[in-house]
Formats: C-alpha cells, structure tokens, sequence
C-alpha cells in the first residue's frame, strides 16, 4: 500500500469514514490498506468506493463515466483535465504537450504579469 494516489480530493472525515483514519503514506495508513489488500492507497480507495456504489452507500454519490473519463488524465487523454499523472508514460507526445500547453499558458501569463506591476 502507498501513499501516491497521483490527484485525488478527499475529504479527510469522508476516507475515515471507510476505514482510514490516517494521513495518507503514514505507518499507520500502510497497516490500514495492508489488512485491507496489498494495492496503492488510491487502488485500495477505489474498490472501497466501488463496494459503497454497489450497495448504495448514502455517503457517497458516484460521478458519471463522462465526468469520470474528463476529471483527470493518466492512460488515456482528457479534453481539459483538471489534473495529469504521469501521462508521459502512457500517452503520445502530442497529446502530453496539450495536456501540459493550457497551465504553462497561465503559469507564464501570471509570471509575465507580476512582471509588469512590480516594474
């Protein structure tokens, strides 16, 4: 069990909800995901949420396959994702390159910006 669960939000009082009441990478959270499967903390969450779906947990509400699919990229592409994991190894140049040309826009837009105003 691990602690890279690549981009996720996660409400601390929500993942204790389903078992863990660690932060996430800590001795105590390694034992917790051990007892549980021998899976990254995000693989181990996710059969979590799985089974909460599928007995209609009230506690939690899946999003749909699209929201899903677009959320964030990693093996395969996303229109805008909100976030990417390590897409490098999975995906074709051309489509890291989009993933990554929209926040280096903004991130040399604010640079260029904070420019002018402390000139």
């Amino acid at each position: 069990c691990g602690g890279n669960g690549g981009f996720s939000l996660r409400s601390p009082a929500f993942v204790a909800s389903f078992g863990l009441h660690a932060k996430p990478g800590s001795p105590q959270w390694h034992r917790a995901c051990e007892r549980e499967r021998p899976y990254a903390d995000d693989v181990w969450f996710a059969h979590r949420l799985h089974k909460a779906v599928q007995r209609r947990d009230s506690r939690f509400r899946a999003a749909s396959q699209h929201v899903l699919a677009e959320f964030a990229a990693e093996t395969r592409s996303a229109a805008d994702p909100a976030a990417i994991h390590k897409t490098w190894d999975y995906l074709p140049a051309a489509d890291v390159v989009a993933h990554l040309e929209a926040p280096l826009r903004i991130v040399l837009a604010t640079r260029n910006a904070s420019k002018v105003d402390s000139a």
